[in-house]
């Protein structure tokens, strides 16, 4: 069995999608929304992934670009293939396991949209840091916007240290999930991405502290300026200049 993967990106709307096709709307954040197209199977995630049972990646795309309009500022995004029996040596999948490794897999190109997202990120403080003097304090706390945004998406949105329900529901499928993720490398990526996160934010929180003071600096040498010039000012009033 092959799996493929796609990410359309963040919000996708659930109700639209329900009320369009007809479909059952998803019981948790961790169930798919299941549908049938001329390509095959394909499961939408509500973080916004798409998987397709046994189709080409040409066939998944056909088949996730019509979904795209359901997804604000949706794009195609990160594409994974999974070759399920050759590549983690799983044989006999039935349902709940096909679930459990999709699930796995949606949560991985979900997880290389926030890498990508980071990238720019982190591009951006760095071109901050190169123009520490003339940083606004405006311009550091939309990028600590964005990585806020960001981590909250990460853990809120993909769950991704989050197992679905049914691998506690049993060992078996446990193992599966577990399988999948080492595989996938889930836990080690969400630690770099972590680490890289907490990093911008120190260097963020250190630009708008710098630009907090020198604000406060400029301030202060205002008010010496506006003392003098009333001291000049008096002096001339009383005939001493």
């Amino acid at each position: 069995m092959k799996l493929s993967a796609v990410d359309l990106g963040d919000d996708v709307d659930i109700k639209g999608l329900v009320k369009e096709y007809g479909v059952l709307p998803p019981v948790s954040w961790e169930d798919p929304i299941v549908l049938s197209s001329q390509e095959g199977q394909i499961y939408l995630y509500s973080f916004g992934a798409v998987v397709g049972k046994d189709m080409e990646v040409s066939e998944l795309l056909r088949a996730a670009s019509s979904l795209i309009r359901f997804v604000d500022n949706g794009n195609i995004g990160e594409v994974e293939e999974l070759n399920v029996e050759e590549e983690l040596g799983i044989k006999g999948i039935d349902d709940d396991t096909l679930k459990v490794i999709a699930f796995a897999l949606a949560q991985s190109v979900a997880l290389a949209r926030m890498e990508k997202i980071m990238d720019e990120i982190e591009e951006e403080v760095e071109r901050a840091l190169y123009k520490v003097k003339r940083v606004s304090g405006k311009k550091a706390l939309k990028v600590a916007k964005n990585l806020m945004k960001a981590r909250h998406e990460l853990i809120s949105d993909i769950m991704i240290l989050e197992k679905p329900s049914l691998a506690w529901e049993k060992d078996i499928l446990d193992e599966v999930y577990v399988k999948v993720a080492k595989y996938l490398e889930l836990t080690r990526r969400y630690r770099v991405m972590e680490k890289r996160l907490e990093s911008a934010l120190e260097t963020v929180q250190l630009l708008i502290s710098i630009s907090s003071e020198a604000r406060s600096n400029f301030l202060e040498l205002m008010i010496i300026l506006l003392i003098f010039v009333e001291i000049i000012l008096y002096l001339f009033e009383m005939g001493v200049l």
